[in-house]
């Protein structure tokens, strides 16, 4: 705020799965990240806005967080994901 003069606001998308890592390049490495979780994770990212919260979660990886006291959730809807064919059950904190 004092450098900007705005507070950045982030949302997040989170869910669970393997996720596979390599390591390309010869000269210039990098590393590359791939797996379903990763586009799914991004799927309920997107779906931040239209429900108006920052951080939204799939049920699945929800049910197997022990969240602080402090942390509150609301169960949110089954949506259908772009790219998916069977619809997510999201979560958001607060």
């Amino acid at each position: 705020m004092d450098r900007f003069g705005v507070v950045p606001e982030y949302r997040a998308g989170v869910h669970l799965g393997e996720v596979m890592t390599a390591e390309i390049g010869d000269l210039k490495k990098g590393l590359v990240f791939n797996g379903d979780v990763l586009n799914t994770g991004s799927r309920i990212q997107e779906e931040c806005t239209r429900l108006g919260r920052s951080l939204v979660s799939s049920a699945d990886l929800f049910d197997r967080l022990d969240l602080p006291d402090e942390w509150t959730d609301e169960a949110m809807w089954s949506v259908t994901l772009r790219g998916k064919s069977e619809p997510t059950e999201l979560v958001a904190f607060a």
